[in-house]
């Protein structure tokens, strides 16, 4: 998946929460498929986080998705930091080797840890190198989909 499928996709994402009430992320997935986007649950998950959307009110049956403040859809996507100081990305069995200009790993492997996702174990950086020991039952197709949230389209493009 590359930044304008992803950026396509969360503007469908606010317009949808914006016009009818969906009350979970399954819902949300099925009106997205019928709209030509299929998505992965950990991606849905990051595109709401992303667009800043969130179930009100929290707790109650009646809860349903609202967008709490219109995010920048021309700037989301854009990256900066870490993100942008990547060299390249590999896959090896369970392992991921992710080469970042000196000094930059360190942010790069905190915010892959901040994804909180169950296909990642855990991270270890160096100056400029991190490697992230992958969930064994976790696909290739779901690793790559994962990383092309936070990784530069122009290192994983020879990995779809």
């Amino acid at each position: 998946m590359n930044a304008e499928t992803r950026k396509r996709r969360q503007k469908e994402i606010c317009n949808i929460i914006n016009s009818v009430p969906v009350k979970s992320q399954l819902e949300l997935a099925k009106i997205l498929q019928t709209r030509g986007f299929e998505v992965t649950q950990a991606s849905l998950s990051r595109d709401l986080k992303m667009v800043n959307a969130r179930k009100y009110p929290r707790g109650s049956a009646n809860a349903r998705y609202i967008i709490f403040e219109e995010p920048d859809l021309e700037r989301m996507g854009e990256l900066t930091g870490a993100s942008a100081s990547v060299i390249s990305f590999s896959l090896s069995g369970n392992m991921a080797v992710i080469k970042t200009r000196n000094g930059y790993a360190g942010g790069l492997a905190y915010d892959i840890d901040m994804l909180d996702s169950p296909m990642i174990l855990g991270t270890i950086a160096g100056a400029d190198t991190i490697f992230a020991v992958l969930n064994a039952d976790a696909s290739r197709n779901e690793i790559l989909d994962l990383f092309s949230e936070i990784l530069p389209d122009r290192v994983l493009a020879d990995l779809f």
